[in-house]
């Protein structure tokens, strides 16, 4: 699935820009306050970032072994890093 949607502070829901590759069961680690990287989830293995500022995503890079959900963990340490652990 491509399609993305937000959660208002008001409680609505609406739907956001779709990422560009469609994915099913990936992380989805904030950085930042204004950035959201998708990492992992069956897809054809491509990173992709969100940027809230401009309402895009853009692709990051392509990991050499893509990965589902149920094989990784991932986490934002200080701001700075993103780790993907396979399990």
């Amino acid at each position: 699935m491509k399609d993305t949607y937000l959660l208002e502070s008001d409680g609505t829901i609406v739907k956001a820009m779709s990422m560009l590759q469609g994915r099913v069961n990936c992380h989805l680690v904030r950085v930042w306050k204004t950035l959201v990287y998708a990492i992992g989830g069956r897809s054809d293995g491509h990173l992709e970032r969100y940027d809230v500022e401009d309402n895009k995503w853009h692709s990051i890079c392509r990991h050499p072994e893509p990965m589902s959900l149920s094989q990784t963990h991932a986490v934002n340490v200080y701001e700075r890093f993103i780790y993907v652990i396979p399990i």
